[in-house]
């Protein structure tokens, strides 16, 4: 969308809040968080219902949090076994502890409208229930979804990793694309403006060091494995996941992106 027909959508009312508004919200509540490894960064959903804010708040904005990084590389893993003619009945949790090693602690969320005792324990992050139940769309393997449905997020909860729980409606305005590796951002601020924020630099960092923590699985699996192709892989696969998630909850809202001390309209 560019700012011709965004401005025309606010006019209509369809957005509360116009870009210039986005751009004054990003200026007003950005933050420094510092440079540290992949692995010690906390990691949050761009869910537009986060409401924590500096200081409690995640460093940076992922779809689906850590859990979703775990479905882009079990997508990865899936496209590779469908190249190479490899079932889907072996052991992953190998892979999942190389990847565990690479990311740190694997977050995730609910919200508390979908968080019960019957529920999928990430029943309320958009990203992650699409992937693990619409399996074709996202590129997810029915017995990787339901060893992480039936087996992963119990083990996560038994050793104290529950989920954050999100509450409120989907009111965001615009999405933030965060093009380095320095600027934190809350999602709302009180003022009633809500944003989508995805930290893309931050994540291609994410997925190079899933890469190399997981290559050697890889490798013995499919021994003519290249790691620039399993790396190019990996982050296709993420941009193919976050575009089927982006185009459910945030179609047609207009993009701002910041890079360092610039921040655009895209």
């Amino acid at each position: 969308m560019n700012e011709q027909q965004a401005q025309h959508d606010v006019e209509l009312g369809v957005m509360p809040f116009s870009p210039e508004d986005v751009i004054d919200f990003i200026k007003r509540n950005r933050y420094d968080i510092g440079q540290r490894p992949v692995y010690a960064v906390s990691k949050g959903c761009i869910d537009d219902r986060e409401h924590r804010q500096k200081g409690f708040l995640p460093d940076v904005a992922l779809p689906g949090a850590g859990l979703g990084v775990v479905i882009t590389a079990l997508g990865s893993l899936d496209l590779f076994r469908k190249s190479h003619g490899i079932s889907g009945d072996h052991d992953i949790s190998e892979f999942i502890e190389d990847l565990e090693r690479a990311i740190g602690t694997v977050t995730y969320h609910s919200d508390d409208g979908d968080h019960g005792e019957n529920s999928m324990l990430c029943a309320g992050c958009g990203h992650a229930k699409g992937a693990l139940t619409k399996l074709d769309t996202y590129g997810i393997h029915e017995d990787d979804a339901r060893f992480i449905l039936e087996n992963y997020l119990h083990n996560l909860n038994a050793r104290g990793v529950s989920p954050d729980l999100y509450s409120g409606s989907h009111n965001a305005v615009a999405v933030v694309v965060i093009d380095d590796t320095t600027t934190g951002l809350p999602a709302q601020d009180g003022s009633g403006l809500q944003v989508y924020r995805y930290h893309r630099s931050w994540h291609k960092k994410i997925l190079d060091d899933v890469c190399d923590h997981t290559y050697g699985f890889m490798k013995r699996l499919f021994p003519n494995l290249n790691v620039e192709d399993y790396r190019k892989c990996l982050n296709e696969v993420a941009e193919k996941q976050l575009q089927v998630t982006v185009d459910h909850l945030a179609k047609g809202k207009p993009v701002v992106v910041v890079q360092d001390d610039n921040i655009y309209l895209a």
